[in-house]
């Protein structure tokens, strides 16, 4: 991983990993938690302890009913 790379190279292009939910452009909680090397249930272990720091317009959780929507 170079300086100024926030994505390890192993992982591949960040794109691959943004997708359009609700019109708006996302990453998924596991794709976050591989980038940075940790278990999907820590990171969201941490978003919970740190709300404040995600705000609703910055995260939120997705259910089956509006995936199917």
């Amino acid at each position: 991983m170079s300086d100024k790379s926030l994505v390890p190279s192993a992982f591949g292009p960040i794109e691959q990993v943004i997708h359009v939910i609700r019109d708006r452009h996302v990453i998924l909680d596991v794709d976050i938690a591989r980038i940075y090397g940790v278990s999907t249930t820590r990171l969201n272990e941490q978003v919970k302890r740190n709300h404040r720091r995600f705000p609703p317009k910055l995260s939120f959780r997705l259910t089956q009913q509006s995936l199917q929507t």
